[in-house]
């Protein structure tokens, strides 16, 4: 499993160019505005100095059939979406406080990425940031840190 982490980490910062910083397991929410992905869509939100990388890995099992609700069929493709820095015009997150709300409501932080695309058209990702090794509060400083140095 070190193996395969570490040469998962050395394709992600491939991709982004640089050191990754930290990562998060995420899903996309509805009202997701960007073509290439979709509500029910996991995959890793992962950040350097300089760009937002989501990257979603093909899923072949008959566990994430089930899982993806009302798109039964088997997902094939890899998708990746580089966003820099510069580019995001905002960044929101929510969390339930309460107890009682994280229990029968969502308990997973929401965050709401507006960022302009190639096109410069404005595009709007948001995810359930699901389980991040370093902790969600650490995840989401270290993030807004990147974006004051970066954007």
């Amino acid at each position: 499993m070190d193996k395969e982490y570490l040469e998962l980490q050395q394709e992600l910062e491939a991709e982004a160019g640089g050191k990754i910083i930290n990562q998060a397991v995420v899903s996309i929410r509805t009202g997701t505005t960007v073509n290439e992905l979709q509500d029910g869509l996991f995959g890793l939100l992962a950040f350097t100095d300089s760009v937002l990388v989501f990257k979603h890995y093909p899923q072949n099992s008959w566990i994430s059939m089930l899982t993806r609700g009302n798109s039964r069929k088997l997902e094939t493709k890899e998708v990746t979406l580089i966003i820099p820095m510069e580019s995001i015009e905002e960044l929101d997150r929510f969390a339930e406080t309460t107890f009682l709300r994280k229990l029968f409501l969502n308990p997973d932080p929401v965050y709401t990425i507006s960022f302009r695309d190639n096109h410069n058209l404005r595009q709007t990702l948001i995810i359930n940031l699901g389980f991040c090794k370093s902790g969600e509060k650490t995840y989401y400083k270290m993030l807004t840190e990147s974006l004051s140095t970066g954007g």
